[in-house]
């Protein structure tokens, strides 16, 4: 498209559509634009500088959550590394860690009430004890700390996880439960969305349900009767949610009326 921004702009328009297009084997991957500065109003495209200007300067918690997963996809003249280098001081400035609290159990109290609780299913996503449990309490010791812990300035929960337990900021037992739980909970989220070719993150709560046993099975509970492979995974299911949320109470608090 070369530097004109109208050309630009319609190449970037065109891949959102192909990636979001159905396919017999479904979507590829879903991309909410709304999520960039200004939302809907705001350019579908902005110059380096812009973006440097923008989150360099006071932004919401949420804001700084999210930027914390940023990373690069295709940069081949570094131009992404250098702009999330730019804001990294600003990012990670020092930061208060009552205030970062309560904007964070708010924030993930909202998305508990408002998607995480589906009638009659669990949600491994935004439920309680689930992905964003995770997700949120190392956004949360990533931006209290990283301002002094530089190898806490990761984009990988994983890796951060890895790192907080090196610091001596969580124990070693729970970054060990956390990625445990992490990677069942990943993968079970894999398993889902391949049986079901959508962008989906919850099941039946119905140990008899016919999909709960062909998730149980895909996910190694297994056994003659199939009504107890599927109590075994939903019970698995159950403890490792619960630990997940032990720690997130432990580490960062307990969202407010949960």
């Amino acid at each position: 498209p070369g530097t004109d921004p109208g050309a630009l702009t319609r190449q970037i328009r065109l891949l959102l559509r192909h990636i979001a297009l159905p396919a017999p084997a479904g979507i590829l991957y879903e991309i909410d634009m709304r999520l960039r500065p200004h939302g809907t109003s705001g350019t579908l495209i902005s110059p380096a500088r812009y973006f440097i200007e923008y989150h360099s300067g006071a932004r919401e918690v949420w804001e700084r959550q999210m930027l914390t997963r940023c990373r690069p996809v295709v940069d081949r003249k570094s131009l992404a590394a250098q702009a999330l280098t730019a804001i990294s001081p600003s990012l990670y400035a020092r930061h208060d860690p009552d205030h970062l609290r309560r904007e964070i159990l708010h924030m993930r109290k909202k998305v508990q009430d408002e998607l995480g609780s589906p009638k009659g299913k669990y949600e491994l996503k935004r439920g309680p004890g689930g992905i964003m449990d995770i997700d949120f309490l190392t956004h949360y010791l990533q931006l209290v700390h990283g301002h002094e812990r530089t190898p806490l300035r990761t984009s990988s929960t994983r890796t951060a996880l890895q790192r907080l337990a090196e610091t001596g900021i969580i124990t070693g037992a729970a970054a060990r439960e956390l990625l445990a739980a992490y990677d069942f909970l990943k993968r079970l989220e894999g398993v889902l969305r391949v049986a079901d070719l959508k962008n989906i993150s919850a099941f039946p709560v119905d140990a008899g349900d016919r999909g709960n046993q062909r998730l149980a099975c895909a996910m190694g509970f297994t056994d003659s009767n199939r009504t107890t492979a599927v109590g075994k995974f939903l019970s698995h299911y159950q403890d490792i949610t619960s630990t997940v949320r032990r720690h997130f109470i432990a580490l960062v608090g307990e969202p407010e009326g949960t």
